[in-house]
């Protein structure tokens, strides 16, 4: 009887139960579901060559129940062409029947050698499936022979059965990918296949919407790969996908485009999977979870069904990698291509912790990070707005052409207005064009004065002008279309690319564990503008973490509730990155990115005002987004903080640069929107803020920020022409008496009344402590 730890292992440390299941696998299953799927995997529209090859692999390899996946693979070719009553189910049925016949099973001697050599067969497979190809295609197709697209079909199909043979290893109980390069190419050709076959299928739960599945199967290759071989398997296996997804739609532009957005969504979310893999399978899970569903959800026209979808496909992948056997996560990492990738790119022996695998990890996502440069610089190439407008005549002439083209070359009195009047006629077809371009179509029942005078058609002419026009808009929709799918998706990579290359930084800069030696106290005062019960104002002021005070103001474009939202959208998205650990001016970056990539349902623009201070060295950093100046008090002397970048939501990337001032014990620091200054302006408003603050006794924050904006209100009874927040800070060493905590203002004294009256209606009053208030 054997042992308990005998039993417990099985093979290369493999748990026993483990290959209990690989003895007891059901490879007729699995051999029709592959066949199922690689029939409907198309290439660019067109089905076959994936089913083809695999049946033309197995006929030739000779593995078991290769009639049944032959059989899946002709339903699952009939199904994808529309339906089992319909001529593409007879190409499907006639060329897996050319398959079967051509290609050759190959028996296996006594001494398990094949008896016709590997050459032969993969020539064999080959042969049979690239015929099969070519007569579905060419002969039997409704659309009648296209020699570009039999070609196209039938090497495909050949190549694909190629590279199917040399990598199937056939044993009695079934098939398996080959050890070495040969099976970690099937492993890649099988996963392109299956991802593709299951595009358009969906798994429909009560309460929840429709789960793709091919985002579940391409989510748990792509986990696989980086939790057993690291980051770069698992942008790979992310990038294979998304060429899974290419292959099975339409040529053109809008496959490119797909193919950028699933490889960026599936790429990145594998790389933050291996990134984290540390932590274990948990870990690989939370991080590709985290950023596969934050790049579905930036995707523009998503609705909220398609996200909660592709959210519940990575979650039902990120199970199914938990409870995988830890014996098969080996095997994957040897076998498939993150196998493959792992032995290409970890040294032996070397370990994912200390020194070396840091180093080693910030190279390679350093590295990930400038080829995400260049392709948003190959995205960028080209696409320049012309030096100068061409003139109107060589503009318009091309189009009159066209019209002549339709109608005045059948008519008699072509040679007498296109070469006697020449000008003339040029001069009518040019104003009447004009005219369509300013008022749209003209009315053929009723042709212009001018057009009747010469003209033996005019209604013709009338009617080709206004198909040529709209022909033209057409083309300009569908050019203005296109270069705004390829400017977002250069916006998508270039801001993929500064995450990434804060991500590198990050892992190799300390983090700075000097103690705090100053606190930061607070105050704000606030008003609404007139008529408005709601200010479009943010405000936050909080500590973060590594000792840093993060001060910062935000103004929505419009004003009321729409502004608001804008401005508390920003903000939030600023203080979430800040306590991440982004450095503020990547991430007042991604914030611009996330503003300029929302609909055009109005305009997302928002100001930030930030002063970030680090409360061990005193040190402060300025950033200024489309803000009004800020001002360093530091007893008689006062200081101006000034920026010229535009607000967020406008262009990308900013053109910021962080103002870095050193800070005393004592310093005051005054933050406020526009409204502060809209009154009076700038440089009267500098007149009147140093002859307050020259005046101003000792006080606190609070106290400063109300004073201030009673001064800004100052003969006006109707209230501000603009929202007003005054945020004010006050450095002092840590050991002071503070009436407060550190970081925040001491609680207000207001009538429980004043505290609940909007701002609007009570008018100034001191501000109370709300590190997080807006």
């Amino acid at each position: 009887m054997p042992s308990v730890e005998g039993a417990a292992r099985s093979g290369a440390g493999r748990p026993a139960w483990t290959a209990r299941v690989a003895a007891v696998w059901p490879w007729p299953l699995l051999a029709v579901l592959l066949g199922l799927l690689l029939g409907r995997a198309p290439v660019l529209g067109h089905a076959g060559p994936f089913g083809l090859a695999w049946v033309a692999a197995l006929r030739v390899t000779g593995a078991p129940t290769g009639v049944l996946s032959a059989l899946a693979a002709a339903l699952g070719m009939a199904a994808q062409g529309g339906g089992l009553r319909s001529l593409p189910a007879l190409r499907a049925v006639v060329s897996v029947v050319i398959v079967w016949v051509v290609a050759r099973g190959r028996r296996e001697t006594e001494r398990g050698a094949p008896a016709v050599p590997p050459a032969a067969g993969t020539a064999t497979a080959a042969l049979a499936a690239g015929v099969a190809a070519a007569v579905g295609t060419g002969v039997l197709s409704s659309a009648g022979l296209d020699w570009i697209r039999t070609a196209l079909e039938a090497g495909t199909a050949a190549v694909l059965a190629a590279v199917m043979v040399r990598g199937l290893t056939v044993r009695p109980s079934g098939a398996r990918p080959a050890p070495g390069a040969a099976g970690s190419l099937l492993t890649v050709v099988l996963l392109l296949g299956v991802v593709a076959g299951l595009q358009d299928l969906q798994a429909v739960v009560a309460g929840i919407p429709p789960v793709p599945l091919a985002s579940v199967a391409g989510s748990l290759a792509v986990l696989v790969a980086s939790a057993s071989a690291g980051p770069l398997a698992g942008a790979a296996s992310g990038l294979l996908v998304g060429l899974a997804g290419l292959l099975a739609g339409p040529p053109g532009l809008p496959g490119l485009l797909r193919f950028s957005a699933e490889g960026t969504a599936f790429g990145t979310a594998g790389l933050l999977g291996g990134v984290f893999r540390d932590l274990g399978r948990t870990g690989s899970a939370l991080g590709y979870l985290l950023a596969y569903v934050f790049l579905r959800a930036l995707r523009q026209d998503a609705p909220p069904s398609y996200v909660w979808g592709e959210a519940a496909a990575a979650l039902v992948a990120a199970a199914g990698l938990l409870v995988l056997p830890r014996g098969w996560l080996v095997q994957a990492s040897g076998g498939v291509v993150a196998g493959a990738l792992a032995a290409a790119t970890e040294p032996a022996g070397r370990t994912s912790g200390g020194h070396a695998g840091a180093a080693l990890l910030r190279e390679r996502i350093g590295a990930v990070a400038r080829l995400l440069r260049d392709v948003h610089l190959a995205l960028t190439a080209g696409h320049r707005p012309p030096a100068q407008a061409p003139a109107v005549p060589d503009a318009i002439a091309p189009l009159v052409g066209q019209v002549v083209e339709r109608v005045c070359h059948q008519c008699n009195l072509y040679r007498h207005c296109w070469e006697n009047e020449f000008y003339r006629t040029y001069q009518v077809f040019h104003d009447l064009w004009e005219r369509v371009e300013e008022s749209g179509p003209l009315p053929t029942r009723l042709p212009p004065e001018e057009l009747q005078r010469f003209c033996a058609y005019p209604g013709e002419v009338i009617a080709s002008l206004n198909a040529v026009h709209d022909l033209v808009t057409a083309e300009g929709e569908a050019r203005e279309r296109a270069a705004e799918g390829r400017s977002v998706l250069a916006l998508q990579v270039q801001a993929l690319a500064g995450m990434l290359e804060h991500l590198a930084g990050a892992l190799e800069t300390a983090p700075d564990t000097a103690p705090p030696r100053y606190r930061v106290r607070t105050g704000v005062a606030r008003m609404a503008k007139r008529g408005s019960l709601v200010s479009g104002d943010t405000h936050r002021a909080l500590p973060l973490r590594g000792n840093r005070f993060l001060l910062a103001l935000s103004d929505g474009m419009g004003a009321g509730r729409g502004a608001a939202a804008g401005s508390q959208e920003a903000m939030d998205t600023l203080v979430g990155l800040l306590e991440a650990g982004y450095p503020v001016q990547a991430a007042v970056q991604l914030v611009n990115a996330a503003l300029v990539l929302k609909e055009p349902e109005g305009e997302h623009f928002a100001t930030l005002d930030i002063a970030l201070i680090d409360l061990s060295s005193g040190r402060a950093d300025f950033v200024k987004v489309g803000a009004p100046p800020s001002i360093l008090w530091r007893g008689r002397d006062v200081q101006w903080v000034r920026a010229e970048v535009p607000p967020a939501g406008i262009v990308y990337p900013l053109p910021l640069e962080a103002e870095l001032r050193a800070l005393r014990p004592g310093d005051w620091l005054i933050l406020a929107t526009d409204g502060l200054w809209a009154r009076e302006g700038e440089a009267a408003g500098d007149r009147w803020l140093r002859a307050l603050l020259a005046t101003q006794g000792p006080s606190g924050p609070e106290e400063l920020a109300q004073a201030l904006l009673a001064r800004a209100l100052a003969g006006d009874r109707d209230g501000p022409a603009d929202d007003i927040t005054v945020l004010v800070a006050h450095l002092e060493p840590l050991g002071a008496a503070d009436p407060g905590r550190t970081g925040e203002a001491p609680p207000a004294t207001l009538p429980a009344a004043a505290a609940r009256a909007d701002p609007a209606e009570r008018g100034p009053v001191p501000a109370r402590r709300a590190p997080r208030g807006r």
